[in-house]
């Protein structure tokens, strides 16, 4: 099953019914202004309903999804959905699941998007059942998401931490100095901090991108050199303080 919705981004509402897909999609729309994934992103979301509702009692599960904060929801929210029958759902152990990387350094892999194709067969090697207590555990937790429907959400070092849209401000603030440089090195340092600061992938830079614009628009950030967004492009900007 692919998942295109990233969860760990947007408002969360209940993605079982359709004014919560429209809801959660108005919230990106609000977010970005014209988002050209709307219709994607609901067209998703209704295929992986439909996907989880061919699931029969007594079906076995293989969940793919790992510890990057939106794979971490989407287990949530994919055990909670399931949750009425009476099946074994299993997950992958990813503290067994080794890799290298550019460095040759041998290191401990925690998702699938980061798994080259010889990783992702050692992954396939580790499922194992989740336990029923388990199983609550993702149940409660998707429970409690949904009742703080917050902007943001990102998993700390294997905990879920929750948070408004400046959530990441500060780390792309750090990355920013008093000359001007391209928005993508200051977006794709602050991706890299994320990954060593929380162990996870963070966020996505389509969202940076659109905040480091929004924090111009707030007089914290100048750009300048903005070249507007195509659908198949990011940003191309200059940004520093505002001197």
């Amino acid at each position: 099953m692919t998942l295109m919705d990233n969860l760990n981004e947007g408002k969360l509402y209940d993605l079982k019914t359709l004014k919560g897909i429209e809801d959660r999609v108005k919230w990106f729309e609000d977010f970005y202004g014209e988002d050209i994934w709307s219709d994607l992103r609901k067209k998703n979301v209704k295929d992986c309903k439909l996907l989880l509702e061919r699931i029969q009692q007594h079906d076995r599960v293989f969940i793919w999804l790992g510890n990057d904060a939106s794979e971490y929801v989407w287990k949530c929210a994919v055990v909670d959905f399931l949750k009425d029958l009476n099946v074994d759902i299993y997950s992958i152990d990813w503290q067994n699941v080794f890799g290298y990387n550019v460095r040759g350094q041998e290191i401990n892999l925690g998702y699938l998007s980061i798994c080259n194709p010889e990783n992702a067969f050692v992954a396939g090697q580790n499922f194992r059942v989740l336990a029923k207590n388990e199983k609550q555990n993702l149940i409660d937790e998707w429970n409690r998401i949904l009742i703080n429907n917050t902007d943001l959400r990102n998993l700390n070092n294997g905990t879920l931490e929750e948070g408004d849209i400046s959530f990441f401000d500060e780390m792309l603030i750090n990355r920013c100095n008093n000359e001007f440089q391209a928005g993508p090195r200051v977006v794709g340092f602050t991706l890299a901090d994320m990954y060593f600061k929380f162990k996870s992938g963070g966020i996505g830079d389509f969202f940076l991108f659109e905040r480091l614009e929004q924090l111009a628009e707030m007089g914290k950030l100048e750009i300048a050199e903005l070249v507007y967004r195509k659908p198949d492009a990011a940003n191309w900007f200059k940004v520093r303080f505002n001197n």
